[in-house]
């Protein structure tokens, strides 16, 4: 089978967080982030890239600000050709995508799921990946989820992408009658590969209630640098895609100097509530 590669999602939904955060502002990072490789998942830009005309000027943005890596979450009405002359235009490359796998039992899906990955192949992507599914959280449905998963990977192995599946909070908090989380159901019955795409988000020091607990990433509560080190495997690439899931967020994109060292020669960021790129130190 082919190896379905992790996206670890770092933040409030996300296993590998440390259950003991650290304010990040005293630690000096012990790890760089190339970056060439720093990258944003563009559902975080989802209100401001709503129709053709405004995701073509929010990839210019987010292209003058320095990302060079994007994870897709849609086609924004472009077809392939138009939508990789846009990235290229703007220096951005589609490492990623979210991409939809019917989960419902039986064929008839795997010729659109065929196309998807296409479509990303002409995009110059590597990965293609599930971003979400909605359960039952039980041990059966998770070996039916297994078995679809491996079916995609070879799908999208036929394209020259690899298949991955990103990760929330639910796989690890529902169990097995044995009492095993649930995700490793997947782990045993798919071929997992070491985890090559981080889900960068952040979590606010304190609870907001009845709020969700989102931060933008940097002032939050997440310990990135030992996270990252953690995960560091020698001879691997790993891309960090930022994601903020607030529904919020933004409703415009504006850009705010500062002194934190980022991007190499950038002092400007997207900003939500504040910022979502601050403290993971990146190399030049």
């Amino acid at each position: 089978m082919p190896p379905v590669a992790g996206a670890s999602a770092l933040g409030p939904t996300a296993s590998a967080a440390d259950s003991t955060p650290r304010d990040p502002i005293g630690d000096e990072p012990t790890r760089t982030v190339p970056a060439e490789n720093v990258g944003i998942q563009l559902y975080t830009m989802r209100r401001v890239m709503d129709t053709p005309a405004r995701a073509r000027v929010a990839l210019n943005r987010l292209g003058r600000l320095g990302y060079r890596e994007v994870e897709l979450a849609g086609n924004y009405g472009f077809s392939a050709p138009a939508l990789r002359r846009i990235l290229d235009a703007n220096n951005l490359r589609a490492v990623s995508s979210h991409d939809d796998v019917n989960l419902e039992p039986g064929d008839g899906w795997q010729d659109d799921y065929r196309a998807t990955c296409e479509y990303g192949a002409a995009l110059g992507q590597d990965y293609t990946g599930l971003a979400w599914q909605g359960g039952p959280h039980t041990e059966e449905h998770y070996r039916f989820l297994a078995e679809r998963l491996n079916e995609a990977g070879a799908i999208a192995q036929e394209s020259g992408l690899q298949f991955f599946f990103h990760n929330h909070d639910f796989e690890f908090t529902n169990r097995t009658a044995d009492g095993a989380p649930v995700y490793d159901v997947l782990l045993a019955e798919t071929d997992p590969a070491r985890y090559p795409l981080y889900h960068v988000k952040d979590k606010t020091w304190r609870t907001r209630g009845d709020q969700p607990d989102w931060e933008d990433v940097g002032p939050g509560s997440i310990d990135f640098p030992d996270i990252f080190a953690a995960g560091d495997v020698e001879g691997m690439t790993k891309h960090f895609v930022i994601e903020h899931d607030d529904r919020s967020c933004p409703t415009r994109m504006t850009t705010t100097p500062s002194s934190v060292r980022l991007l190499p020669a950038l002092d400007t960021w997207i900003t939500c509530a504040s910022d979502p790129l601050d403290r993971v130190k990146v190399a030049s």
